[in-house]
């Protein structure tokens, strides 16, 4: 049985919730502390702490937490979006003890009208319970905690957003681009108005994409310091051995195979640096480190209007804002609807798929989990139930 046992006014109590993990205990417990809450329990919040002071506390921390390779993760641009919209529907002075369930409610509506998608929703609410939770497992003035946890409790008790109750939209499933709109998209890349040398690497950056299925950010990390060339057991492939990794946090390493196809595309790539470091006197293990899929530009030795001649060359990386906007201007000149650059993962998982019949196939190709890979990547056609039927039927 499940059981709570505790002393107020030197007096002890013990009361029964229930069978052991059954859903009674966990509701009757809940009920309890509701109810101790109400009782004005001695664990009290410290009453003097706005909703605005908590949330500017967590971000901060969140900021210095979500850091990967030494740069930001994504996390933390939501923790300061969810953030600054909690900063709409709060008061300046509402304390967090006066932060409710019905808060929460209000704040899940005012995400409604802004026309977020449910899935934007359900994290922006779950980062904001995420806020209050940290300042509950932290002490503020007086050693005591930052928020009370009893309200951590009674805001989990929100009910979320349904589809077909809500006028939240659902989120729209990424789809891969057609091979025939990638196509149409790399020709042009010849009308785009950038210099010759810029529109062969935009080109390349999309074919090597489509080849791999990597994600933007580790596409364009691609340096020789991460690339192995000559391994006698992979002979004619080359292995790439990614440090930007999305899942790192959960154990996984991200490495990739490069086929002949991508080896092609890399090889001269590669022998333009190691000709400009000769021609510099830069010695290879200072090259290890320059993106490959990168711009080439011209960077003056001695002040702002040195000749050509005292210019040497540098590569400029590309980082994936800057991709997804050049991507963008293709599609333009193309006439096409604009696609953005994840979606090319989207691409080489389908494919795959259509090749090799295989969901373990088709994760294997872009570097993550069969379950994933399935439920995100993957769109699904009917071609295998159409050779089934062609072949047995």
């Amino acid at each position: 049985m499940a059981v709570v046992r505790w002393s107020a006014g030197g007096v002890a109590y013990c009361k029964t919730m229930g069978e052991w993990e059954s859903e009674e205990a966990i509701r009757n417990y809940q009920r309890f502390q509701l109810e101790w809450a109400e009782a004005s329990c001695e664990i009290r919040s410290v009453s003097d702490l706005t909703v605005i002071e908590l949330a500017a506390t967590f971000l901060e921390y969140c900021e210095g937490y979500y850091v990967k390779n030494g740069e930001q993760t994504s996390e933390v641009y939501a923790v300061r979006r969810s953030m600054a919209i909690l900063g709409e529907i709060v008061s300046d002075d509402m304390r967090v003890d006066e932060f409710s369930g019905d808060t929460l409610r209000l704040y899940q509506g005012h995400c409604v009208g802004k026309g977020y998608s449910i899935s934007t929703i359900k994290h922006y609410v779950n980062l904001v319970i995420r806020c209050f939770a940290w300042g509950s497992s932290r002490n503020g003035r007086g050693n005591r905690p930052m928020v009370n946890p009893v309200i951590v409790a009674s805001l989990r008790e929100v009910e979320g957003l349904v589809p077909g109750r809500t006028k939240a939209p659902k989120p729209k499933k990424v789809k891969a681009v057609a091979l025939a709109d990638v196509e149409k998209t790399i020709a042009a890349v010849d009308k785009m108005r950038c210099a010759v040398s810029r529109k062969a690497m935009i080109k390349k950056i999309i074919q090597v994409h489509l080849l791999t299925g990597m994600r933007s950010s580790q596409l364009l990390s691609i340096t020789l310091g991460q690339l192995v060339r000559h391994d006698p057991a992979i002979p004619g492939v080359w292995r790439y051995d990614c440090r930007k990794n999305k899942t790192e946090h959960l154990g996984t390493e991200s490495v990739y195979y490069l086929g002949p196809k991508v080896i092609e595309i890399l090889e001269p790539i590669i022998e333009s640096v190691e000709r400009d470091a000769v021609a510099r006197g830069i010695g290879k293990d200072e090259i290890l480190d320059i993106p490959l899929l990168s711009f080439e530009a011209r960077q003056a030795k001695r002040g702002r209007h040195a000749t050509n001649e005292a210019r040497q060359r540098v590569r400029v990386g590309i980082d994936p804002d800057r991709y997804r906007q050049l991507i963008a201007r293709a599609c333009k000149e193309a006439g096409l609807s604009r696609w953005k650059p994840h979606q090319l993962r989207h691409t080489r998982a389908t494919e795959v798929k259509r090749i090799y019949e295989s969901d373990a196939a088709a994760a294997a190709a872009i570097g993550d989990s069969e379950e994933v890979t399935k439920r995100v990547y993957i769109d699904e056609t009917d071609a295998v139930k159409i050779r089934i039927a062609r072949e047995t039927g």
